[in-house]
């Protein structure tokens, strides 16, 4: 059985969606489901990078989650 759906929002990203969790690559626009995501109301999300034992929570009034993870947090620990 396939766990994962088709992307639906965020599609700049390489997002996709299974099992309720949202599924995006490690690079933005990459392929493959390195990141595990939550989404919550009003800006909070929860990104899990297993291969990078990162856990990012982050709570928010704008939603701006995916750009401080892409542009941000990613970069800065894996340079």
């Amino acid at each position: 059985m396939d766990s994962h759906g088709p992307s639906l929002f965020f599609s700049s990203f390489g997002s996709s969606y299974g099992y309720f969790w949202w599924l995006f690559p490690r690079v933005r626009g990459g392929s493959g489901a390195e990141v595990i995501t939550a989404s919550g109301s009003g800006g909070q999300w929860l990104f899990v990078v297993p291969s990078l034992d990162l856990v990012v929570a982050v709570v928010a009034a704008d939603g701006d989650g995916l750009e401080l993870l892409y542009d941000g947090i990613l970069p800065a620990i894996t340079r």
